[in-house]
């Protein structure tokens, strides 16, 4: 858990720095839910996909993650 709680924060430094930078938005969405925070996940992921709607990373993870919370 710590190297994910450390990649958030990278992220969220980056963040910081640039508010739409969508890799960052959907690597730390990556990280939270592989640290089990399910729903901050998909909140970053939709966040990317507000920047930028066709970002197939941030739609590829959220559905994965959606498909494996069964919704």
């Amino acid at each position: 858990m710590l190297e994910y709680s450390e990649s958030i924060e990278c992220y969220d430094k980056a963040l910081e720095l640039d508010p739409r930078n969508i890799m960052a938005l959907s690597n730390k969405g990556a990280a939270v839910a592989n640290s089990g925070n399910f729903e901050e996940a998909i909140k970053c992921f939709e966040e990317a996909l507000k920047i930028n709607p066709n970002d197939y990373n941030a739609q590829n993870n959220k559905k994965m993650l959606l498909e494996h919370l069964n919704r």
